[in-house]
């Protein structure tokens, strides 16, 4: 299933145009729109509401690790181009202090950047890059049912925290130039959900003798697990360098650790 949350209906028009998907006429408490394989929520503003809309509507309509859930909207940033498309890696909530990641793991036509998520209307504010109202709600209610590379947020830079009342219109226009790269995006995603054959008997050998060489805790043979798939999917090949992780000889924790971050940063790269 494809999940999309909006925060209003000016944002999910053309996504709901390009999906041509239909108004679920029955559901009293959210704006619900669907075809069979893809469901998008209209939540309102703020990260509460968004919050209860992912709830709702994953709840209604179940879960897979197959799913990919997004949320798609309008942001604030002081210095990036009105209409540029930004796909989140970190997003940081200015109320709790707290920082939440979602996994890229794909090759994409996006510029990344961090999503800062404020309780109320931001003007004429010292923001990092941009600034929303809903990220963090969205991102922690959707991490109780998602993994983090299937939670995605994609936002849609609208103004320069001048305070100018933004028209629905101007709004739908700059979701709707950019709504075919977000669909090649969905697409890519799809793909690499397709785990059949993703780690062949190279690969599983690989990972096992590498996280024996270094000694990896039950947390870092997960933070590997997800690098090395992530490049498998990136690169379509398997990484053939790790093998020289074997002639290293670590001794003692510290060691281990340097060698492991190493690693991580090289399946990344």
């Amino acid at each position: 299933m494809l999940y999309f949350v909006c925060a209003f209906y000016n944002e999910a028009k053309p996504i709901i145009n390009f999906y041509k998907l239909k108004r679920v006429n029955e559901n009293k408490f959210f704006q619900v729109f669907e075809r069979e394989d893809i469901k998008l929520i209209i939540s309102g503003v703020g990260k509460i509401n968004s919050a209860i809309a992912l709830s709702h509507i994953v709840s209604k309509y179940g879960i897979s690790d197959e799913d990919i859930v997004m949320n798609i909207g309008i942001c604030g940033s002081k210095n990036r181009e009105i209409g540029e498309a930004v796909l989140v890696n970190k997003i940081h909530d200015i109320e709790t202090k707290k920082d939440y990641y979602p996994d890229i793991l794909i090759n994409h036509r996006f510029e990344e950047g961090t999503l800062e998520t404020f309780s109320k209307p931001v003007i004429d504010f010292d923001i990092e890059d941009i600034c929303d109202m809903e990220g963090s709600g969205f991102f922690k209610a959707s991490s109780k049912f998602f993994s983090p590379h299937q939670i995605q947020l994609i936002k849609i830079v609208s103004d320069h925290l001048d305070g100018v009342r933004l028209k629905g219109e101007f709004v739908e226009n700059l979701i709707q130039k950019n709504i075919s790269t977000i669909d090649d995006y969905i697409n890519k995603m799809k793909k690499s959900f397709i785990k059949k054959d993703l780690l062949n008997d190279w690969d599983k050998k690989m990972m096992e003798q590498v996280s024996s060489a270094l000694n990896l805790t039950e947390n870092q043979k997960i933070q590997f697990n997800k690098a090395y798939i992530g490049y498998k999917i990136r690169e379509s090949k398997s990484p053939e360098f790790i093998k020289n992780i074997l002639n290293v000889r670590v001794q003692g924790k510290n060691e281990s650790k340097r060698e492991f971050k190493k690693l991580i940063s090289k399946l990344y790269e």
